[in-house]
């Protein structure tokens, strides 16, 4: 499923098979386990308030993560020609393993390149390209963290994953990464070492990673 998406049961003493589902914690919509009928439809009924067919039911499917996605379809940012996912499954996987704000902002991104020139295809390539350019991830071939510059280029710093634009961990626009993909050729570019990497650790970049690392410890417990 698509990072932030989360399926819970509505109570453990309730005879009914209902199931809560959230995204980014915020409830969604809910899941209704009709298995047990044995029915000849999907067993999982989603339904949501955003939704406006059929009393707000979205529809059924054959497992409870499909009628999830669906649900979280409905809030999610159309892309270029109305579809709301890549067209390859490829990327579709690397596009649900970003943050909701980070698909939305790729889905905004690629609709707006949509203009008759490129295919529908095409627009989403360049979006998630883009998305790495602005959230760099773990060095692809060294495993190393990224690091990142402000302008002052006193400290290196983590760059936060959760926000749209360039920013730190600690809240500052960052410059320069040390590592970033070529536009063009697509080739691996890394500034030098005295530039980021051999520049002291932020300290807030530093609490917040382990603030960060904390909350997902007790949400997997």
């Amino acid at each position: 499923m698509r990072t932030g998406l989360t399926i819970t049961p509505d109570s453990p003493r309730s005879n009914e098979m209902k199931l809560i589902v959230k995204l980014d914690k915020s409830m969604v919509g809910v899941i209704f386990d009709e298995s047990l009928a044995q029915l000849s439809r999907g067993a999982f009924a989603a339904w949501s308030s955003k939704c406006s067919n059929r009393g707000g039911v979205v529809g059924f499917y054959p497992t409870q993560e499909e009628a999830a996605e669906a649900i979280a379809d409905l809030y999610a940012a159309a892309g270029p020609g109305g579809g709301k996912t890549p067209p390859s499954t490829k990327r579709q996987a690397r596009f649900f393993a970003l943050p909701t704000v980070r698909r939305d902002a790729v889905a905004h991104k690629a609709a707006y390149l949509y203009d008759g020139t490129r295919t529908v295809a095409a627009c989403w390539t360049v979006a998630l390209e883009w998305d790495e350019g602005e959230h760099p991830g773990p060095d692809p071939e060294t495993g190393e963290p990224v690091y990142v510059r402000t302008h002052s280029a006193t400290t290196r710093h983590l760059p936060n994953p959760d926000k749209t634009g360039r920013h730190t961990l600690c809240g500052q626009a960052w410059q320069i990464a040390s590592w970033y993909r070529h536009p063009n050729t697509r080739q691996i570019h890394r500034p030098e070492g005295w530039m980021i990497l051999d520049l002291p650790d932020c300290g807030g970049c530093g609490r917040s990673h382990a603030a960060r690392l904390a909350r997902a410890a007790r949400t997997a417990a």
